[in-house]
């Protein structure tokens, strides 16, 4: 899966170069296109996955049919969206971030759209899907739900941190694997950001326990990243130096909100949110072992 990504990224970074549909997608990075490669491979590589543990239903991962699967998912979007565009406004209004003069082109709307609902399928699908889904059979729901938001927090951090896109070849896709963890924070911005992430993990692993689906946390998850991201395109943070921790940092991972106590508070708010909008809704049995 790794070596196929770093060997499909340069003709593929290649070809967008060559196709002239848009100056924002020409300016690409290589490095992002990389990304993205490996995050298809690894979608495709789920479903041996799954026959290699011998899952063949929903059921064996503790999902079940989810007959309101698009309300959960708009609500989640909403509520996604929701959280982080009032933390951002309440950011910009207090002077930790400024708006820059930035005119948004609609295909990098529909890009960052694109780019949250894959990502948001992929990373449920796999963290709270298959990990937790099949862990929780064995550990139960708490050692589960601990391990792998521990798991998709760290993950987070393995990314290159750039490099140039000029004087390509076929192997500089494996020379990113050698700059994998320098996109990681200093010390004490990983702390926190690792706390903010770990938190999200911990909620999206609720979500999925008392649904049974994975179409709430699906749009919660691409509701942030949307958001952040857009948000992004025409705002800056004030200092890059980690002088309003503990209660603001500067967002230090792409498509996630800024680190600090505010962020973790924001997740606090979408859970009591999602909480209320499953009031009164039947907890669904499932016939995997819980804790």
């Amino acid at each position: 899966m790794a070596v196929v990504s770093a060997l499909l990224a340069p003709p593929i970074y290649w070809f967008i170069q060559g196709i002239h549909v848009s100056s924002w997608l020409q300016e690409f990075p290589f490095h992002r296109v990389f990304s993205r490669v490996l995050l298809v491979c690894i979608l495709i590589a789920i479903g041996p996955l799954l026959i290699a543990l011998k899952i063949s239903s929903l059921r064996d991962l503790g999902l079940q049919k989810n007959p309101g699967w698009r309300v959960d998912f708009l609500w989640g979007l909403f509520v996604g969206l929701l959280t982080v565009s009032v933390l951002m406004v309440g950011y910009i209004s207090f002077g930790i971030y400024y708006l820059e003069d930035y005119e948004i082109e609609p295909v990098e709307l529909l890009s960052k759209a694109g780019s949250a609902i894959a990502v948001s399928l992929l990373e449920e699908i796999l963290f709270r899907g298959v990990l937790y889904g099949f862990s929780r059979r064995v550990f139960g729901v708490f050692a589960s739900a601990v391990w792998t938001s521990a798991l998709f927090a760290v993950l987070h951090f393995i990314r290159s941190s750039g490099g140039s896109s000029e004087n390509l070849n076929m192997w500089s896709g494996f020379y990113q694997f050698t700059r994998i963890f320098s996109g990681a924070p200093p010390f004490p911005l990983l702390l926190f950001a690792f706390a903010t992430l770990f938190s999200m993990g911990l909620l999206l692993c609720w979500t999925v326990e008392r649904t049974r689906s994975l179409a709430l946390p699906i749009g919660l998850h691409a509701g942030w990243i949307f958001a952040i991201q857009t948000f992004n395109l025409f705002i800056e943070f004030e200092s890059m130096t980690p002088i309003g921790l503990p209660w603001v940092g500067p967002n230090v991972i792409s498509g996630m909100v800024p680190v600090g106590v505010f962020a973790i508070l924001s997740i606090c708010v979408t859970f009591l949110l999602c909480r209320g909008y499953l009031y009164g809704r039947p907890h669904q049995n499932s016939s995997t072992k819980c804790a």
